[in-house]
């Protein structure tokens, strides 16, 4: 009886943290390296603007500009400048990119990309860089 109690209450604590939330907020803001489909870019995050470098074959010197809206505690919008939407020749102005971050560790978390632009989405890893 005795091990049946301490197995039901291991499992118990098993099952807790396993449906336990991400924890997203030290992924609000802060310098990020995005591991993606052969795309690795640089992220810096600061209140409502990130900025994004590309390190992959093409890359850019001068980042690109989004405005930060989140829309609760695990999810949130890019909403690129005018000069992003010149660049990749996007005639949309309600473009957007929605990040969900789906599971988190220490100094990392998995994310999911998409956006109004097409119905694609893409998975990538996001690790803390400070």
């Amino acid at each position: 009886m005795k091990s049946l109690v301490i197995g039901c209450l291991v499992l118990s604590l098993f099952v807790l943290t396993c449906n336990l939330p991400p924890d997203c907020a030290k992924f609000r803001n802060g310098n990020f390296t995005v591991l993606g489909n052969k795309r690795i870019s640089e992220i810096e995050r600061n209140g409502d603007q990130q900025l994004e470098w590309d390190n992959g074959p093409k890359k850019w010197t001068e980042p690109d500009t989004f405005k930060v809206k989140w829309l609760n505690d695990h999810s949130y919008m890019l909403l690129p400048n005018s000069s992003y939407l010149k660049k990749y020749h996007i005639d949309k102005t309600d473009a957007a990119i929605t990040v969900d971050i789906l599971q988190t560790s220490v100094s990392s978390c998995t994310i999911r990309i998409s956006t109004n632009l097409g119905s694609k989405t893409a998975e990538a890893e996001m690790f803390r860089s400070n």
